[in-house]
């Protein structure tokens, strides 16, 4: 798959993240700021025989390390965004990953955007939260498990922090990590990881926040007296993508490595719980071009797919109702979704669905979206990168 897709897609949130602090340091006074070394061992999952010792070095593969480099700000309290979410920060990461088997997984190297926040003061000086991790990794070593160089880096973690001093903080908790090209190119199975962080923070200009330690939830709802009218969003949001195409002929399994192009819209009216939550059905369509392929002529002594042919238009377009969930902060939303084709045809559109999208505020009217879309529940289909409008 095609590192420049990825790396322009990096650099367009990077520059939003930093576009943002930009903004809060023009019309308030400076945000608080860290920069932060972590060290995070882990448990590799062992999703795919190659991690179990079924590889050309016979060596299991069961553990793995990756350390951060990483730089966050928080917006002052004295601020619009600090003021509605307290505790919340976001910022760019880079990090290199072992699994002490470069050989056979390579020594992959991620960068990343993040956001998290401070749910919860368990003392005067620790606080739990949450924190999520987004970006590519490249360096792979393709094997059976991993078909690209270039995947896609997920990750999300409850991080407990502890203020040592003003200036420096010690953060440790669990984590989950995932590691996947979403169906672009065959073999599909990526790695994944239970892990732990350890990690040390440099904290400057920390007299901008004196709300750190605080609930999340112990400042009034301005929403609750507002009238239904005025708790409504409407999104409309456009995506394209590709994906490689596996089926079967004759009973044998068809991977074309092709990229098959896809594009989708959906429209979701959002029904403002609080500032935090929003949650609402959505109307999503979608054009794959990659389903109910016909005529497929496959070679069994090659393992290669030679010509097929599309079928009608209608045959590859379908429309399902989804309900969706939003949990929101400052620049960073995150929704997910369940949902059910209603209007499909063929095999290929039938079932359920489930979309996990991520929207970068651009406006107060216009976001980025990335997304990914997992047929039947658990099958991976699609990335889905796209634009989103706030009707």
């Amino acid at each position: 798959m095609s590192k420049i897709r990825y790396i322009t897609v990096f650099i367009i949130l990077a520059f939003s993240v930093v576009a943002a602090e930009g903004k809060d340091s023009l019309y308030y006074e400076s945000p608080t700021y860290r920069v932060t070394v972590e060290a995070k061992p882990a448990y590799n999952m062992a999703t795919h025989g190659i991690y179990n010792g079924y590889n050309a070095a016979g060596k299991k593969i069961k553990t793995g390390t990756s350390f951060h480099l990483k730089y966050s700000f928080e917006s002052p309290d004295n601020s619009t965004n600090g003021k509605r979410y307290p505790g919340s920060y976001q910022g760019i990461g880079a990090a290199v990953n072992t699994f002490y088997s470069h050989k056979i997984t390579g020594t992959p190297v991620s960068l990343y955007i993040f956001q998290g926040m401070r749910l919860a003061g368990l003392s005067s000086s620790l606080t739990i939260g949450y924190e999520w991790n987004l970006g590519l990794s490249t360096w792979w070593e393709r094997n059976e498990a991993v078909g690209s160089r270039n995947n896609i880096y997920i990750n999300a973690g409850i991080p407990f922090i502890w203020r040592i001093t003003p200036e420096w903080e010690f953060s440790f908790g669990p984590e989950y990590t995932h590691f996947s090209n979403g169906d672009t190119c065959y073999p599909n199975g990526g790695a994944n990881t239970i892990g732990f962080r350890l990690g040390v923070s440099k904290v400057c200009n920390s007299s901008a926040n004196e709300t750190a330690g605080r609930h999340l939830f112990s400042r009034e709802e301005e929403l609750i007296c507002r009238p239904v009218k005025d708790r409504m969003l409407y999104d409309l949001m456009v995506y394209g993508g590709w994906r490689a195409k596996r089926t079967l002929s004759d009973m044998s399994l068809c991977i074309i490595n092709k990229p098959f192009g896809l594009a989708g819209t959906s429209i979701n009216p959002l029904y403002k719980c609080n500032r935090y939550f929003r949650f609402g059905p959505a109307l999503d369509i979608t054009y794959d071009s990659s389903a109910n392929i016909e005529d497929i002529v496959f070679d069994k002594e090659t393992g290669t797919v030679s010509s097929w042919s599309r079928p009608e238009l209608w045959k590859q377009v379908a429309a399902g109702v989804s309900i969706r969930g939003e949990l929101n902060s400052a620049y960073f939303a995150i929704n997910l979704g369940v949902g059910y084709n209603i209007l499909k045809s063929g095999k290929d559109m039938k079932g359920l669905y489930t979309v996990y999208n991520l929207k970068v505020r651009l406006t107060d009217l216009a976001y980025l979206n990335i997304g990914y879309r997992l047929s039947s529940l658990n099958y991976t289909h699609n990335l889905m990168f796209g634009i989103g409008f706030r009707l």
